[in-house]
């Protein structure tokens, strides 16, 4: 994101009233401030590095993998489960949990698939439990990949 913001910026802002402005309206001030913000944000030198994580690497090629080698070229719907704010610190004490949040999500997904088609059925699903949110706080949830149904 950072390199795609520095890179970008300043073409985005030369040409935003020529190609934006009808659809989304006046570019607020607000907007450029924030933008060459986070990019200050990410000099080093200004007292901020950015945090990179080794582990995305591996989560990029496992998500490769089940993209082609374990999904069929249909439909797919992607499902998120949340846990509710009061019931993280409990996911935190006791990670054991997170596997059954994960087992959850899956019969969630397969008792509506069966409720939608009238049959029983045994839906394809990928789980995948994630922890971090958007500013590395803890916020268990399972994403799931699941058949479209028909």
């Amino acid at each position: 994101m950072f390199r795609l913001v520095s890179q970008h910026v300043d073409e985005f802002l030369r040409v935003y009233d020529e190609r934006f402005v009808k659809e989304h309206g006046p570019l607020r001030p607000v907007v450029e401030r924030v933008l060459r913000g986070f990019i200050r944000c990410g000099i080093p030198r200004h007292g901020f590095a950015r945090v990179l994580c080794d582990k995305k690497k591996r989560a990029l090629l496992w998500a490769e993998w089940v993209r082609g080698e374990l999904l069929e070229a249909v439909a797919h719907r992607h499902v998120v489960f949340t846990i509710p704010r009061l019931l993280r610190p409990l996911f935190r004490r006791r990670r054991e949990l997170l596997s059954e949040l994960g087992h959850a999500a899956a019969a969630a997904i397969a008792a509506l698939m069966q409720e939608a088609l009238g049959a029983r059925v045994t839906p394809g699903v990928v789980v995948c439990v994630a922890t971090a949110g958007d500013l590395a706080q803890w916020h268990p949830r399972s994403e799931c990949l699941a058949l479209s149904t028909p």
